[in-house]
């Protein structure tokens, strides 16, 4: 079972400090320190999907977002929780919040949001979709018309169910 230790590697290309590391988490004093659990998926999603995207590009990059603790994810997620909750008629509430929760990747370190310098967004993803055979979900986050720099690439992998859904978050 793989113990938290930042300086030890993940995969060739990718140390554990790159699953847990946050610069929310750090300006907002939150411990974002993952389980052997997480660091176990993020192992997978590193082989199977981060590693290969490394050796293809063949240049360094480091996940924008990786590993996000339930604190952390409820930091950055408040206002979509709100949204989802108007959506699906719900009360803001544990019991909601927690159904809300169940549903994300990040915390379970089955999820990066990536970019590589030098590639457009719009070129990883179609470059992902091609060429890794299985993935949860591969999403185009916040592109801007004209711009295929700007906004991310959210991709995700799980051991038990990869759907390989793709869609666009504007």
């Amino acid at each position: 079972m793989l113990i938290y230790d930042p300086s030890t590697p993940l995969s060739k290309h990718f140390d554990m400090y790159e699953v847990a590391k946050s610069s929310e988490a750090g300006r907002n004093n939150i411990d974002n320190t993952p389980t052997p659990i997480v660091l176990e998926a993020a192992k997978l999603l590193a082989e199977n999907v981060l590693e290969p995207i490394r050796e293809h590009f063949g240049i360094p990059f480091s996940p924008n977002s990786w590993y996000r603790g339930e604190q952390l994810e409820r930091f950055i997620n408040e206002i979509p929780y709100r949204k989802w909750c108007a959506r699906m008629g719900m009360a803001v509430n544990r019991g909601s919040w927690a159904k809300y929760f169940a549903l994300k990747s990040h915390p379970r370190g089955e999820a990066v949001d990536i970019e590589i310098p030098g590639i457009s967004n719009d070129d990883l993803i179609e470059w992902i979709d091609q060429n890794i055979p299985v993935y949860d979900q591969l999403i185009r986050e916040f592109p801007r018309a004209g711009d295929p720099t700007s906004g991310w690439v959210h991709v995700s992998f799980s051991a038990v169910n990869n759907r390989k859904k793709r869609f666009t978050i504007t």
